[in-house]
């Protein structure tokens, strides 16, 4: 599945510049922290990451997520999180922006010493605060995973960015 999600970032990369005519690529290493909480059993786990994003116009980017989990709540570990996103962004200023997100995601998890790999998809919305005159900037939001068979996530993220 990692394959699968590897290629449609790789196209969206691609496609989308010559579909948006005027575009300007500006690529971003984002550092993440997040809490998810899983629907179906409860747990909550912390988990730190990357993503990596392509912003390509100036409402439009795409963006690929690797996450691990860095706490196993009642025997429940986050083994990873991976996931490619398209992301709709409106700047309300030149310093803040809003944003909102869907993509594919896969992750692994451990019960003791049960694997199981979930496949879905997640939508999320959040903040978006650069630092003028610098490549810094902050990012808090918020996703909604779907595992289907009612497996689901809430997953509140902080990131920090910089722009190349």
């Amino acid at each position: 599945m990692l394959k699968y999600l590897a290629s449609a970032a790789a196209i969206g990369a691609l496609i989308t510049p010559a579909a948006a005519g005027n575009f300007l690529v500006s690529p971003r290493f984002e550092a993440v922290y997040a809490n998810i909480d899983f629907d179906d059993g409860g747990a909550q786990v912390d988990a730190l990451g990357g993503r990596f994003g392509l912003d390509i116009a100036k409402f439009f980017g795409v963006e690929a997520e690797v996450l691990t989990g860095i706490s196993d709540p009642d025997g429940l570990e986050l083994d990873y999180k991976a996931g490619v996103f398209g992301v709709a962004r409106y700047p309300i200023v030149p310093t803040f922006s809003l944003y909102g997100r869907a993509g594919l995601v896969q992750a692994e998890y451990s019960i003791g010493s049960v694997s199981v790999e979930e496949t879905g998809y997640s939508v999320g919305a959040g903040v978006r605060l650069n630092v003028p005159a610098t490549p810094f900037a902050a990012r808090a939001g918020y996703d909604r995973t779907d595992y289907g068979d009612g497996a689901e996530a809430n997953e509140l993220s902080l990131a920090v960015i910089v722009k190349f």
